[in-house]
């Protein structure tokens, strides 16, 4: 799915056979619950606009030169000095200032994130830098105002997902313990319309089961 449907949303359900996936889709038809977090990660949008640039695991051709398998975040539509908030409650580990070089520092401006259960979370391109490490922040508190430092083409916020040990668990195949934050995310609704020359959204409640 990733490789041939890269903008769908992918449900995760947690079952061992096919008499518990009915069981459990069954369940969730019935309770009227469409999607299934897949952990006790609960992520808020974190900017004002519900348009995606581009999505996680999108144009591997372009990727592959840092030795990635695709996109290894989600770029959210963010015009210039727009805020950028902090997706769920956690303590800042890391706040990366700019130098003006992309290729050493292809994030630009960036904020990072620690959560419980080894979650982390990348905010990336930022204009202005809000935050200091070592600071607790709660979801929905602003951290920063996005930009299109580092290698960013556009204005936009790159949000990057992490879980600790999730490599060497198999649990993604990129490195780095990066996984896709698209099962996570609330997505805001009513969304956006796309800004004119590109951009998607998907609507409420839309899954893949």
């Amino acid at each position: 799915f990733r490789t041939r449907y890269p903008r769908v949303r992918l449900d995760y359900v947690a079952c061992q056979s096919p008499d518990e996936f009915h069981a459990a889709l069954k369940a969730r038809v019935d309770a009227g619950d469409r999607y299934l977090l897949p952990g006790g990660l609960r992520l808020r949008w974190p900017t004002d606009f519900a348009i995606v640039n581009q999505g996680f695991g999108v144009h591997p051709e372009i990727y592959r030169r840092w030795d990635l398998p695709g996109s290894d975040g989600l770029d959210v539509f963010a015009p210039l000095g727009s805020n950028v908030y902090a997706a769920a409650d956690g303590r800042v580990s890391a706040v990366e200032a700019y130098q003006g070089d992309p290729a050493a520092m292809p994030d630009g401006n960036a904020v990072v994130i620690a959560h419980d259960g080894g979650y982390a979370t990348r905010y990336a391109h930022l204009d202005k830098l809000l935050a200091v490490a070592g600071q607790a922040v709660k979801a929905g508190q602003s951290i920063g105002l996005a930009g299109a430092t580092g290698r960013a083409g556009t204005s936009q916020l790159r949000l990057v997902l992490t879980q600790s040990g999730a490599t060497a668990a198999h649990r993604t195949n990129y490195p780095g313990d990066i996984i896709d934050p698209t099962p996570y995310l609330d997505w805001p609704t009513p969304l956006a319309a796309p800004a004119a020359g590109g951009g998607y959204s998907w609507p409420p409640g839309y899954c893949l089961v």
